[in-house]
C-alpha cells in the first residue's frame, strides 16, 4: 500500500498540513495581561487525509477571570470531538446522513464536552483567596460563581473538521473562517451573525450556548479550497477594514506556494505580532489548512 501511494500520492483524496499560532496583544503586553486566544488543532504531523483546527477567544476582564482557561479547554476539547465524529462517520453513507448528525448533534457536543471540562478543572480548583479578593462585589459574585463557573470561563470557538468527503465549520461568537481557492478567491461559509454587535459577542458560557453555534456542511465533489483560514476577531480589527482583512487570505496562500509552510510558520508569529502592534492592540490567533500541492505530497511520501 505504501508503495502503491508513493507512485501515486495524493490521486483523488487530498492531503492537508495544518499551521497555526498564537500571540499576546500589543495592549495585553504592555499592562501584563496574558494572552485569553487559544489554538488546536490535529493531527500533528506535516502532513494527513484529514485535519481539525479549533481556535477560541477568552473574554478577558473581571467577571470571566478564568477565560484564559476555558479558552484553552474549547479548542483543545473542540479537536477531540471532531475526531471522535471523523471516525463514528468514516464510512456513513449517504453524505446527507452526516450531514444531519454534524448539524444537529455537533453543537450540543462541543458544548457539553467544554461544560465537563470547565466543571472539573473547576472542582480541582476552587476559587483562591486572590481570585475572590479581584472579584468585584466579591461576596456575590464569588457565590454566583461557584454556583455556576461556567460564566467566568467564558469564551468563543471557531471549528472547523476536513475530510476527503466533507467540511464542517462552526462558529459560536465573533472571530473569522474563510476559504480560499487556488485562483485567490475568498469566500466567508458562514453567514454573519446578526446577534453580534459593538463590543458583544456570543459565548460558550451561556445557558444553551449551542443554539447560537452557526454551522456549515460542505460535501466535496472533487474540487477542493486549497486553503481554510481562521482567526480570532484580534486579527481583523487590526486592518483598516475588511476588504484589506480579505487580501490575507490570497496572501498567505500565494506565500505557502512560493516560500513553502516551514518559511510562513517560522514568521507566523511575529506577522501576528506585528498585526496586533499596528492594529487592535487585542491577542491574535490564526490556524491556516493548507491543502498540500501534488509535489509537495511526493516530498512527503518520500519521507514516510
Amino acid at each position: 500500500m505504501r508503495k502503491a501511494l508513493q507512485r501515486n500520492p495524493g490521486k483523488h483524496k487530498p492531503v492537508w498540513r495544518v499551521l497555526g499560532e498564537s500571540a499576546r496583544g500589543a495592549a495585553h503586553a504592555r499592562c501584563g495581561r496574558a494572552n485569553q486566544d487559544a489554538i488546536s488543532w490535529r493531527p500533528l504531523k506535516n502532513g494527513a487525509r484529514y485535519a481539525a483546527l479549533a481556535v477560541a477567544d477568552g473574554h478577558g476582564g473581571a467577571r470571566y477571570f478564568r477565560s484564559r482557561t476555558g479558552a484553552h479547554l474549547a479548542a483543545e476539547n473542540a479537536v477531540r470531538v471532531l475526531e471522535e465524529f471523523r471516525r463514528a462517520h468514516r464510512f456513513t453513507a449517504p453524505l446527507s446522513v452526516v450531514k444531519n448528525v454534524a448539524e444537529e448533534k455537533l453543537p450540543f457536543l462541543l458544548y457539553r464536552r467544554w461544560q465537563e471540562a470547565v466543571e472539573e478543572h473547576f472542582k480541582n480548583n476552587p476559587l483562591s483567596e486572590a481570585e475572590r479578593e479581584q472579584l468585584p462585589a466579591n461576596a456575590s459574585t464569588a457565590k454566583a460563581a461557584e454556583e455556576s463557573p461556567h460564566l467566568c470561563y467564558g469564551t468563543t470557538l471557531l471549528a472547523l473538521l476536513l475530510t476527503p468527503r466533507y467540511a464542517v465549520v462552526l462558529q459560536l461568537g465573533d472571530g473569522d473562517i474563510l476559504t480560499v481557492s487556488e485562483k485567490g478567491e475568498v469566500m466567508r461559509p458562514l453567514p454573519a451573525d446578526p446577534a453580534l454587535f459593538a463590543e458583544e459577542t456570543s459565548s460558550l458560557g451561556m445557558p444553551q450556548a449551542w443554539r447560537e453555534f452557526r454551522v456549515c456542511f460542505q460535501a466535496f465533489t472533487g474540487k477542493y479550497p486549497a486553503l481554510f483560514m481562521v482567526s480570532t476577531d484580534g486579527y481583523a480589527n487590526s486592518f483598516q477594514g475588511d476588504r484589506e482583512f480579505l487580501k490575507v487570505g490570497p496572501d498567505l496562500f500565494n506565500l505557502l506556494n512560493t516560500c513553502g509552510p516551514g518559511e510562513v510558520s517560522a514568521n507566523l508569529y511575529k506577522w501576528l505580532e506585528e498585526a496586533s502592534r499596528q492594529g487592535s492592540g487585542d491577542d491574535v490567533t490564526l490556524g491556516l489548512i493548507y491543502r498540500v500541492t501534488a509535489a509537495q505530497q511526493k516530498r512527503l511520501w518520500r519521507r514516510l
